[in-house]
């Protein structure tokens, strides 16, 4: 798949094999890249819903063990 999203990339920007910025760009780079193009051209349909998610009972535990917890 590497190979394909290469291509896509250099076709997306017009780059040449031998363009530097095609060569110095990663894998995870070109990844973004695609990803981000892929997600403005095809925005999700609808918003997912979690019914188990409960936001207040998250809280609650945080207050109740906050050493359980990290701040990232």
């Amino acid at each position: 798949m590497a190979q394909s999203l290469e291509f896509w990339f250099r076709r997306k920007f017009n780059l040449a094999p031998t363009d530097p910025r095609f060569l110095n760009a990663t894998i995870e780079q070109i990844e973004t890249e695609y990803w981000a193009h892929d997600y403005f051209n095809k925005p999700p349909g609808e918003e997912l819903s979690d019914d188990d998610f409960d936001k207040d009972a998250i809280l609650k535990q945080m207050e109740e063990n906050p050493d359980d917890w990290e701040i990232v």
